[in-house]
């Protein structure tokens, strides 16, 4: 790989020509496995997505049906099995799939603890919350769990987490109006 001087970072591919070159961007995240053992590193990005308007996001590679995610830190470079993650710290709201949404007066937040499995105690605990946003019936805390994919973003007090479903043992609903 090499750097641009902008702060993307170029995966080389030789194939011979420099318009096979993505340009990708550095994430910083912190990766909870399975087990409690916690990745602290930086996860690349490209600029634009595949699937949506804007750049790629943390939650869209964990999302995808590429098993594993590259992931580079201060001792080296790893592939981490996605099947075994458990919870992402991200800085961006972005990142965990939080789109910009207009302050409506009518919107409702989802207040929730959410408990996991095969973490240890200390990190089996979070409190979040969800905007919720659909159509009249169905902007539920249920609605937006069933309809989130294999890893769903929630916000804590100390920023954006994603969530894989599978280690989720069960969610407290405390929801509040805005």
């Amino acid at each position: 790989m090499s750097g641009r001087g902008d702060g993307a970072v170029t995966e080389d591919v030789d194939l011979g020509h420099r318009l096979y070159r993505v340009p990708k961007r550095p994430i910083d995240v912190e990766v909870t496995m399975e087990g409690g053992r916690t990745f602290r590193g930086r996860v690349f990005v490209a600029g634009a997505s595949g699937v949506h308007l804007g750049r790629e996001r943390i939650i869209d590679l964990l999302n995808s049906s590429e098993p594993f995610l590259p992931m580079v830190g201060d001792d080296g470079s790893w592939v981490v099995g996605k099947g075994r993650i458990v919870l992402v710290r991200v800085e961006d709201p972005l990142d965990a799939g939080f789109e910009p949404l207009p302050d409506v007066a009518s919107s409702t937040t989802a207040e929730m603890r959410v408990e996991l499995h095969g973490v240890p105690e200390e990190q089996a605990y979070i409190d979040a919350s969800v905007p919720l946003v659909g159509p009249e019936g169905h902007n539920r805390l249920l609605d937006y769990l069933n309809d989130a994919p294999l890893v769903f973003g929630v916000m804590t007090e100390a920023g954006p987490r994603l969530v894989a479903k599978r280690y989720v043992l069960s969610i407290t609903n405390r929801t509040s109006s805005r």
